[in-house]
């Protein structure tokens, strides 16, 4: 069960069943928001909870209407580091964690499979996280880095070894808190 103080995504149709029409939308601040990723894929929706102005509502919700985020800082590919407002698109709930698909980047070209994530509830949150990205476990030390120049708009292929099957395109751009950030 995610919990919030607020729906941290736009709105979002409340229906009794996947599938039915809705009898409630889900908008701005409320007195708090739970809900339940059922384990599966996420086309059955999650369970959304919320209350406010002494009502409770509760319904179905489409999973592409539910808003996840990264609760702490977390490296993917070897490369990415996630921001706070890295919004990530659920895909399905097992009972070691919650996949997802982290979205397309114009700066950080990840491999299609690199963009599939599987993380603990815990790591995940209903509303932007608030974290330093320089928190993330897994980058290597800064001492192990080396220093590269990057043209603007030239994407550089990242690899494990030179030749090595890439895992990611780097490309330098201006930086947008809404699109994972280039670690190492």
């Amino acid at each position: 069960m995610l919990k919030a103080p607020s729906w941290g995504g736009g709105e979002a149709l409340l229906r009794f069943r996947p599938g039915a029409p809705p009898f409630a939308e889900v908008v701005g601040r409320g007195h708090g928001v739970s809900v339940a990723l059922p384990l599966g894929k996420s086309e059955l929706g999650a369970v959304v909870e919320r209350g406010g102005l002494g009502v409770r509502l509760r319904g179905n919700v489409a999973a592409e209407q539910v808003p996840l985020y990264p609760a702490k800082p977390s490296v993917v590919a070897g490369v990415v580091v996630t921001g706070g407002a890295t919004a990530l698109r659920w895909e399905a709930t097992g009972a070691r964690g919650v996949s997802m698909r982290l979205p397309a980047s114009r700066r950080v070209r990840l491999a299609e499979q690199a963009r599939a994530v599987s993380w603990p509830c815990e790591a995940v949150g209903l509303e932007e996280g608030r974290f330093d990205e320089g928190d993330a476990r897994g980058l290597p030390p800064l001492g192990a880095m080396r220093p590269a120049k990057l043209r603007l708009g030239a994407g550089v292929p990242i690899a494990d070894a030179p030749g090595g099957a890439v895992r990611a395109t780097i490309e330098a751009g201006t930086d947008d808190p809404n699109e994972p950030g280039a670690g190492g």
